[in-house]
C-alpha cells in the first residue's frame, strides 16, 4: 500500500488539480442517494494484488479519480488532488449468489464522508471455483461520474487485469459544463438572465452557508430512512433482437419503446394511477455534443429532460410509442439539453445547498442540527421555499427516472477473464418512485429496477416488473400491439 500511495502521489505532484464544482456537480454532491452503481459479473480468478494494481492504474489515468472534495472558507466545494488517498476497495470470497445483489443496494446508500478518499470505491466478490461467476461492484458519487463513466471504467479495469504490463498516462481534465465547452449555437434568453439576476439579488439578503460538517449530519440522519430494493432481470438474445427489429420497423428508438412499455405496465399492473406517474425523467448522454468530446473520460456528461407521457389505452402500443417518440425527440436538441445548464451556472451556487437543506431536512426531525442559523432557515418562508413549491420538488414528483446506456462493446475475453454480465443502477435522489437502469450486453437487454419500499411494496413491484418485461417480449395479446411483424 505504501508503494501504491507513493506512485499516485508522484502522479498528483506532476498533474495537480484544483477545480471548483460546477452547478450540476454541486447539485449531485448535496443529494442523498446520488450514487451510481455498476456490477460486472465475470468468470476467472482475480487476486487482491491484481485488483489493487488495476485500480491504481485507473486512478493514474483519470483526473477525477485522483480527487477528493474540499470546502473553502466560503463553503464552496472544490475537487482537489491534494492529500488524496488511493481508491478504497474491499475483497472477499463469495459466500452465495446473493452477495452482489445485497451489496449493490448497500452501495446505493453509501455515504462518501469528509476524508481524503476519492468519490469512488470497489467491492470484489471472488468465487471459490473458477467455473463459477464472481462479481466486481463499482460505485461512484454522481458528482464525478455518470453511468457511461463506470461502464467504460469496467472495460479499462479488465484490460489492466488481463494484461498487467499496460501502463496508462494521465489524461487531461475535461472542462465539463462551461460556456467554453458548450456548443456555440446554445443561447440563454434575456428573460432567463433577468430572472436569474432577480433571484441572486433576492438571495443576497437571505443567504446562509452550509459547511461540509452540516451536510454530513444531514445525510447521516437521512440514511436512517433509506429503504430501497432492486429487481434485476434480463431479456434473452432472441427477445432483445426482436425488440430492436420491431423498433426499426416502426421508425422509433428502443428507448421510446421501453418508455412506452413502462407507462403501459403501470396502467395494467397497479390499482392506482397517481398524477406523478405521467411525469418521466430521462437521462440523456451529451459526451459527443461538447466542443471537446468527452469520449471515455470519467465525469458528469449528462443532461436530463422531463416529459409528461400518459399511455392512451384507446390506442395500440405502437401508436403510443410513436407519439412518445416524437415528444421525446423534440427535446433532444443542443439548445434544450444545454441551455438550462448555462442558466444554472449564472446562479449563486449556494442556492443549490439551500434547496437541498430545505428539501431534505423536511424528511427528518427538525432537531437534527444544533445550529440555530440552520433551524431558523428551515422554518422561515423565503425565496427557497417558494422555489421548491413552484417546482413541486417535495416528496415523490416523478413516476420514474430512466437511464439507458445502450449497447456497450466489451471484449470477448481479457486474458483469462471473461465478462458474463453487467448491471447498472442509476442514482435516485429520492424524488422518483422507480428508477430504471438499462444496459445491453452480449445481445441481452439487462434491467435494474430500483424503488422505495415505503412507497410501493416488493410484491407489487414484482408484478409490475413481470408485466413490463412481458410487454417488451411481445407476450401480450397481438391486438395490444397491432400490426406487429411476424
Amino acid at each position: 500500500m505504501k508503494t501504491e500511495k507513493k506512485i499516485i502521489q508522484n502522479v498528483i505532484e506532476d498533474n495537480p488539480i484544483q477545480k471548483r464544482c460546477n452547478f450540476l456537480e454541486r447539485f449531485y454532491l448535496g443529494i442523498n442517494y446520488a450514487n451510481v452503481v455498476f456490477v460486472a459479473r465475470y468468470l476467472g480468478n482475480i487476486s487482491e494484488f491484481q485488483i489493487q494494481n488495476a485500480i491504481m492504474k485507473l486512478q493514474i489515468h483519470h483526473p477525477l479519480l485522483r480527487c477528493r472534495i474540499y470546502f473553502d472558507k466560503e463553503n464552496t466545494p472544490y475537487f482537489t488532488s491534494k492529500l488524496v488517498n488511493p481508491i478504497p476497495f474491499t475483497y472477499s470470497i463469495k459466500s452465495d449468489n446473493f452477495d452482489w445483489k445485497v451489496q449493490s443496494i448497500k452501495e446505493y446508500s453509501y455515504q462518501f464522508c469528509n476524508n481524503n478518499d476519492p468519490l469512488i470505491r470497489f467491492s470484489v466478490f471472488q468465487s471459490k471455483k473458477i467455473s463459477e461467476t464472481s462479481e466486481i461492484i463499482l460505485v461512484g458519487q454522481h458528482s464525478i461520474c455518470d453511468g457511461l463513466s463506470l461502464a467504460y471504467l469496467i472495460d479499462e479495469l479488465f484490460d489492466y487485469l488481463g494484461n498487467m504490463n499496460i501502463i496508462p498516462n494521465p489524461l487531461p481534465l475535461h472542462p465539463g459544463i462551461c460556456r467554453e465547452s458548450i456548443p456555440d449555437n446554445v443561447k440563454v434568453g434575456k428573460l432567463s438572465k433577468f430572472f436569474v439576476k432577480k433571484i441572486n439579488k433576492r438571495w443576497e439578503n437571505e443567504k446562509i452557508g452550509f459547511t461540509q460538517s452540516d451536510y454530513e449530519i444531514l445525510h447521516k440522519n437521512l440514511a436512517k430512512n433509506f429503504n430501497y430494493e432492486c429487481i434485476f432481470s434480463q431479456l434473452s438474445q432472441v427477445s432483445t433482437k426482436r425488440l430492436i427489429n420491431e423498433c426499426k420497423n416502426h421508425n422509433i428508438s428502443v428507448n421510446s419503446a421501453i418508455i412506452t412499455a413502462f407507462q403501459s405496465a403501470i396502467l395494467y399492473s397497479e390499482n392506482r394511477y397517481l398524477d406523478y406517474h405521467k411525469r418521466i425523467a430521462l437521462a440523456v448522454g451529451c459526451r459527443d455534443r461538447y466542443k471537446i468530446p468527452a469520449k471515455k473520460s470519467v465525469g458528469l456528461f449528462i443532461s436530463s429532460q422531463d416529459y409528461i407521457l400518459k399511455y392512451d389505452q384507446t390506442r395500440t402500443f405502437w401508436e403510443n410509442a410513436k407519439i412518445f417518440h416524437k415528444k421525446i425527440s423534440q427535446k433532444l436538441t443542443d439548445q434544450q439539453l444545454f441551455s438550462k445548464m448555462l442558466v444554472s451556472e449564472m446562479l449563486d451556487l449556494s442556492i443549490v445547498d439551500a434547496i437541498h437543506f430545505k428539501l431534505f431536512a423536511s424528511q427528518i426531525s427538525p432537531d437534527f442540527s444544533k445550529n440555530l442559523k440552520i433551524k431558523d432557515f428551515l422554518q422561515r418562508q423565503d425565496i427557497i421555499s417558494k422555489f421548491i413549491k413552484m417546482k413541486k420538488m417535495k416528496g415523490i414528483n416523478h413516476g420514474v427516472l430512466i437511464s439507458n446506456l445502450g449497447k456497450i462493446q466489451y471484449k470477448e475475453a481479457y486474458g483469462d477473464l471473461k465478462l458474463t454480465d453487467v448491471h447498472f443502477l442509476p442514482p435516485s435522489g429520492g424524488s422518483h418512485e422507480k428508477v430504471l437502469g438499462i444496459i445491453t450486453h452480449e445481445g441481452k437487454l439487462n434491467i435494474a429496477l430500483s424503488f422505495q419500499l415505503d412507497v410501493i411494496s416488493l410484491k407489487n413491484m414484482e408484478n409490475f416488473e413481470q408485466i413490463f418485461r412481458e410487454i417488451l417480449e411481445f407476450k401480450q395479446d397481438p391486438l395490444f400491439y397491432a400490426k406487429i411483424s411476424l
